[in-house]
């Protein structure tokens, strides 16, 4: 039996970060729909939080988290797992894409810039069920694509809009909806690195061609006349969803490991980060606003390992157990190997102490 959604009250957010403060913001991207986008911005998120607090212990008073999820697809499916909404009586409580408009009808860079402070502060509610601070879903983001068409500045008023938060937050989450058009493409500009869900079979990795070239898109290539509008994002690497223990999957899984060995900069040495199994429990979990019993718990732990992975080589981690936490998230797909080939393919493995990410944001 699902929960009743909560009204929060709006989270109240500290006003200056420490001076070493630093954050940075992961957007869950594919246009294809059932890759698991929700369920990996959920999990991510959590285990996130979980992660965070072990590093840096609870946040500010008045702020629930150091986890931001920010649900940027008007289906609010993100909402609704998290047991959340936009507070109906509170009269400060404006949707994000409210919140867009408003800073949209201003004219002129000097009008916006002022405005921004007003316009940048969307409504933030904290998920007791998860334990994360959300922006909810509304239906009117569905709305927002069309008011940001002819917009020359379109790409850039997520990155705007959730700037001041960045201070606030450690990590901040997107899920985004599966389509390709300029909510997602605003999502992609602001964040600084995004995470690839995908089904092991022929369409998806098919459709991953296409995605990659929306990203390429954002990044630009300015030496070649291609303007950028996010020039330092890079994919934070790949999550094998829905995998199954078949000959076919195993295959599929090889393609992908193979398709990015020959990508060159700067799609180059994007990992495959994660394997997860299809299992029911997840999806009873999200009516039930927790990440779930049973064989969920396995999901838990891999997507545990992800977020390790991710903080290693953000350097907000010891990169000695790097190794350990990349077989954790693999183990699912290393079982169908036979030992030759598992010894292979954690000899393609990034090794201990991986690169660091050079785009984390500092505040000043």
């Amino acid at each position: 039996m699902s929960s009743p959604i909560t009204k929060s009250s709006p989270v109240q957010l500290a006003v200056k970060p420490p001076a070493d403060f630093a954050s940075m913001i992961l957007a869950i991207i594919n246009r294809k729909g059932g890759a698991g986008k929700t369920t990996g911005a959920i999990f991510a998120a959590v285990k996130m939080e979980e992660q965070l607090r072990s590093l840096f212990g609870p946040p500010p008073a008045g702020q629930g988290s150091w986890t931001l999820l920010i649900d940027w697809d008007s289906q609010g499916s993100s909402s609704a797992w998290a047991q959340v909404e936009m507070p109906e009586d509170e009269q400060a409580a404006l949707t994000l894409a409210q919140r867009a408009d408003y800073y949209l009808r201003a004219t002129g860079k000097a009008v916006r810039d002022r405005l921004l402070p007003f316009a940048g502060t969307p409504t933030i509610v904290h998920s007791d069920a998860l334990g994360i601070d959300v922006i909810p879903a509304s239906m009117d983001l569905g709305g927002l694509e069309l008011k940001l068409s002819g917009e020359v500045k379109a790409p850039f008023v997520l990155r705007q809009l959730i700037q001041p938060l960045r201070h606030l937050y450690r990590v901040i989450v997107i899920d985004t909806l599966s389509a390709a058009g300029l909510l997602v493409a605003n999502a992609m500009t602001a964040a600084d690195e995004i995470l690839i869900p995908i089904e092991p079979h022929y369409l998806s990795l098919n459709a991953l061609t296409k995605m990659l070239n929306d990203v390429l898109a954002i990044i630009g290539d300015e030496a070649m006349g291609d303007p950028s509008v996010n020039p330092s994002l890079r994919v934070a690497g790949i999550i094998a969803n829905k995998f199954q223990a078949t000959h076919h999957h195993k295959d599929r899984i090889n393609e992908l490991v193979a398709f990015f060995a020959q990508q060159g900069s700067p799609l180059d040495n994007i990992p495959l980060l994660g394997v997860i199994s299809t299992t029911v429990e997840v999806s009873e979990a999200s009516l039930q606003g927790t990440l779930g019993r049973g064989r969920a718990l396995n999901v838990q732990q891999v997507y545990g390992a992800i977020v390790s992975q991710l903080l290693i080589r953000w350097g907000w981690m010891d990169g000695q157990q790097l190794g350990c936490y990349q077989r954790t998230a693999l183990a699912g797909y290393l079982t169908t190997l036979a030992s030759e080939e598992r010894i292979a393919f954690l000899a393609t493995l990034a090794p201990e102490g991986a690169r660091v990410h050079g785009g984390i944001y500092a505040a000043g």
